[in-house]
């Protein structure tokens, strides 16, 4: 958990960031000759990340029409992130923003198939090896970017005319605005392949020569 210092100094509006890795694999040596030997493994790896901001004040009840009814999954229905020009970024700024961080929800869960196997025989003069390496990896995740909403103030709107960004946000009167909707669901699934083979060629007893394509 992250206190949220990233886009406010206001306490209330942290984000949540978990995740997890599992690991798994097999592997099995066949001696076929006293010259011949494969070797064949199998993994598997999960990946998996959740980011999202901490409960907050709900956008509905402040007349923010972000198309989320308060306590939405993910908190989402949180009110939407106020840029101050000039405000609080990464610790900086005279001014704190307020609200959430508009780069959450966001997660990952990613898994990755992998099969690799190895032949290698030797002769007097030879030692051969061939092999494969194959990669399945399958990627889910999402990316929530701008869902909550953002609007900016920088002190050029009121008509007092005073460069102040929080008299603009005391008036209602804001210089921008940004607000993504849609599904942000992507769902991605690619397998590579990897060969090579190779020689160790004894061409005396004090020189050998290597060479093999990959």
């Amino acid at each position: 958990f992250g206190p949220g210092q990233e886009t406010t100094a206001i306490p209330g509006y942290g984000a949540f960031s978990n995740g997890s890795t599992d690991l798994a694999s097999i592997g099995y040596t066949h001696v076929l000759s006293a010259s011949t030997l494969n070797e064949f493994r199998l993994g598997y790896s999960r990946n998996n990340s959740l980011s999202y901001n901490q409960a907050g004040p709900q956008a509905a009840t402040y007349g923010f029409n972000t198309g989320w009814v308060p306590n939405s999954p993910l908190n989402l229905g949180n009110i939407p992130n106020l840029t101050m020009a000039g405000g609080l970024v990464s610790n900086t700024g005279s001014i704190s923003n307020l609200g959430s961080n508009n780069n959450n929800p966001g997660g990952l869960s990613q898994n990755i198939i992998q099969v690799v196997d190895h032949f290698s025989h030797t002769t007097a003069r030879h030692e051969f090896k061939f092999g494969v390496d194959t990669r399945n990896i399958r990627d889910n995740r999402f990316y929530d970017l701008d869902f909550i909403g953002q609007i900016t103030f920088t002190g050029s709107a009121n008509p007092q005319g005073i460069q102040n960004p929080l008299v603009d946000f005391a008036e209602g009167l804001a210089n921008s605005s940004l607000h993504f909707v849609g599904d942000s669901h992507r769902s991605y699934r690619t397998t590579g392949y990897d060969f090579f083979a190779q020689d160790s060629l004894k061409l005396k007893p004090n020189l050998v020569l290597n060479y093999g394509l990959r």
